[in-house]
């Protein structure tokens, strides 16, 4: 399984510690499809565990993000919107408040079952 033409598993997935809540149950959902899908575990860690290092997928307003690209992703969000977007190595899924959240996590877990799992190929 790749993600951005990544192998899954150089991934990890990244919650904000400051409002973990609904981002670390985003996070964790998209753990346990990945492993379910493929048998590869992507390790799920707050922004405060470990620096930034490698590939990783930001769920919610992580410190991997600068204030710019927060206020980009979320001035243009109405509350139930969400954004998924990627830089060609780690992928940013981010909503306002809970319930956009799970929409960004549906929408990327949806993209990845409708490629097989793949988001992007090697």
């Amino acid at each position: 399984m790749y993600i951005e033409n990544v192998f899954a598993g150089k991934y990890r997935i990244v919650y904000p510690e400051k409002n973990e809540n609904s981002e670390k149950k985003a996070a964790v959902m998209i753990s346990d499809a990945i492993r379910k899908a493929s048998g590869i575990v992507v390790n799920v860690i707050s922004d405060k565990e470990s620096e930034a290092n490698g590939c990783e997928i930001l769920v919610g307003a992580t410190n991997r993000n600068t204030d710019e690209e927060i206020a980009d992703m979320s001035e243009k969000l109405l509350d139930i919107e969400s954004v998924i977007k990627s830089n060609g190595k780690n992928v940013n899924v981010f909503g306002k408040n809970y319930t956009s959240i799970m929409v960004a996590t549906n929408e990327f877990l949806s993209k990845l079952e409708g490629d097989n799992m793949d988001y992007g190929s090697p």
